[in-house]
């Protein structure tokens, strides 16, 4: 056997080998197919696998958990209330044969995805208040999300949490018979539209200037109470110190008196000399009082020789 047909049979079987083999990764799965058509089961396992020259190919999936991202929705809730739903999903592929029958590929797979989640979310959304849209739980809504200012605060009937397993769990029905495993739907973002921004933000500052007018209130109110406490006790004081005050002077205007009456018990001539003397000076105190004296008073006599002796 001459070096070229060696040479050309060893490229043969390459290209033989070549054909006949193919390697599955660990994120993907494979179908194999002859003239267009799946052939046998979908290849999940990882590794070097075999297949027919030339007449079979390989289609190639994700295994990984992929993710779905929708556009923004203006949606009407049962109040009627117009909002923007962002929404994000998880899913995977279940059934490679089934999707590749069904889809075909992953891009087919987001167009499909969009229909149908878009659908199941605005035909679950639009059936609901928006309170459930926007709460998680069974707290109160104020009223600047309320649907009138009038109303009592409500609580949500189901929450966004059970909302979102609802949509889930429809959108996963209408999914599988494409061979998608629907994980999960979120809604990542809710808000007003335009024409109603302006009518929230104006409720939004009428219940803050309420609250804070009732904040204004309780506070004049606790002022004035503080106010009318501190006035009372003042009163009080004042009160309790002129009883006290009222107590010392009549306790020494008694003192005095039963001193004065001591000391004129002891000499009433030397007493009444200087009774005479504290008269003389209080009516002596103006500097321009006339005094008109009898010539036989003791006090002109004292004026005339202030070291007489009174009688």
């Amino acid at each position: 056997m001459s070096r070229a047909l060696l040479f050309v049979l060893l490229v043969v079987a390459a290209i033989l080998a070549a054909g006949s083999c193919y390697v599955v990764g660990e994120r993907e799965q494979v179908i194999v197919t002859e003239f267009g058509r799946p052939v046998g089961a979908p290849v999940t396992e990882a590794g070097l696998h075999w297949k027919k020259p030339f007449v079979q190919d390989v289609r190639r999936l994700d295994k990984r958990v992929l993710y779905w991202r929708g556009e923004a929705r203006e949606i009407s809730t049962r109040e009627k209330k117009f909002i923007f739903v962002d929404t994000m999903a998880r899913w995977r592929i279940a059934d490679p044969l089934l999707f590749l029958q069904s889809v075909g590929d992953a891009r087919n797979a987001q167009t499909r995805l969009d229909n149908i989640i878009d659908g199941v979310v605005k035909d679950t959304v639009s059936s609901q208040g928006l309170i459930d849209v926007v709460r998680a739980s069974g707290r109160e809504m104020a009223q600047d999300v309320d649907t009138t200012q009038d109303e009592a605060p409500q609580k949500p009937e189901l929450g966004r949490p059970e909302l979102m397993k609802r949509i889930t769990q429809e959108a996963a029905i209408r999914l599988a018979p494409l061979g998608i495993e629907l994980l999960d739907v979120r809604i990542t973002r809710v808000n007003f539209v335009e024409q109603v921004l302006a009518d929230v933000y104006r409720r939004m500052i009428s219940e803050r200037q309420r609250i804070a007018e009732q904040f204004r209130s309780e506070g004049l109110g606790e002022k004035a109470r503080i106010l009318g406490e501190l006035e009372r006790d003042q009163k009080m004081t004042i009160s309790e110190a002129e009883r006290d005050a009222s107590i010392q002077r009549g306790t020494a205007d008694a003192t005095a008196a039963r001193t004065y009456a001591e000391a004129y018990q002891k000499d009433p001539a030397f007493y009444a000399f200087l009774k005479s003397l504290e008269t003389l000076k209080t009516a002596l105190a103006g500097g321009e009082t006339t005094v008109v004296l009898a010539t036989d008073g003791e006090l002109l006599r004292l004026l005339e020789s202030p070291g007489a002796a009174p009688k």
